[in-house]
């Protein structure tokens, strides 16, 4: 921070009395930025549909955060635990749903999106043939609406 350059900040932006002076506009400023390379997975689950199993309705949130103690995630890492522990009791009372569920627990959202990037690009290219087939058939059904 102390190296970066550009008008000095209004004293309400300014930070407690140990920060360093913030500043506005264009820099120059140096930095010097350090990485890992780590490896990071996804917990996918998957409860196939009956009467529409190429259909899919997806449930999805993300694990990580950058604060400290995983503030950021927890209420809906919480809610989509709680649907797959209902959606698992129905399932041993012999419940199947009409289309495809498919449960997403990312890792890597807070990094760039990584890892949701990922699936639904994965996703949407194994469905692209089904999608293109969906479009067809509303345009086959509005065509005569439309002109």
């Amino acid at each position: 921070m102390r190296s970066i350059g550009g008008q000095l900040a209004n004293d309400d932006w300014q930070g407690s009395e140990d920060a360093p002076l913030y500043k506005v506009g264009l820099g120059p400023g140096i930095v010097n930025l350090s990485y890992t390379v780590k490896k990071i997975q996804n917990v996918i689950g998957v409860i196939e549909g009956v009467e529409e199993p190429d259909r899919f309705v997806i449930l999805g949130n993300h694990r990580d955060a950058w604060t400290f103690g995983a503030v950021d995630p927890n209420s809906g890492t919480a809610a989509l635990l709680e649907v797959a522990q209902r959606l698992g009791k129905l399932q041993q009372k012999g419940w199947r749903p009409r289309r495809t569920i498919i449960l997403c627990n990312w890792d890597a959202e807070e990094y760039g999106l990584v890892e949701i990037s990922l699936y639904i690009l994965f996703v949407f290219i194994s469905l692209s043939v089904c999608i293109d087939t969906c479009i067809n058939n509303l345009k086959q059904l509005f065509a005569d609406r439309i002109s």
